[in-house]
């Protein structure tokens, strides 16, 4: 690919349908080397029975998860994700290589996650 090449790619590895959260913040995707985000559709379900917390980070390299990098956050008390609630968030923003998307829900395994990112190559 040539500086200023564009291609969309799914945030999971080929062949993952979906990731499930967990009760502490993981990585979903990294911006590979190289490329910086252009554009990324973030899906999360809750498939369990109850209400549930969801957090997200947009963390710099060589940073860790904290508040002020929260890029979503549906707390139990504010905005909580419903029982079979599909949310979809859609970002365009420059993200450069190494920024890691990180998240978690306040029940591991519950929430499932999946998305995709428009890179630009730099």
């Amino acid at each position: 690919m040539a500086t200023g090449d564009i291609t969309r790619t799914e945030m999971l590895a080929a062949g993952v349908l979906q990731q499930y959260l967990t009760d502490a913040a993981a990585t979903l995707y990294t911006v590979p080397a190289g490329q910086r985000t252009v554009h990324m559709e973030l899906d999360f379900c809750n498939i369990g029975s109850v209400e549930l917390a969801l957090v997200v980070y947009v963390v710099p390299n060589g940073e860790v998860a904290a508040n002020n990098f929260v890029l979503i956050y549906s707390g139990l008390t504010y905005n909580a994700i419903q029982p079979s609630e599909l949310r979809q968030y859609t970002f365009d923003r420059f993200l450069p290589a190494g920024t890691l998307i990180q998240g978690f829900s306040s029940t591991t395994g519950v929430v499932t996650f999946g998305g995709s990112v428009v890179l630009e190559e730099v």
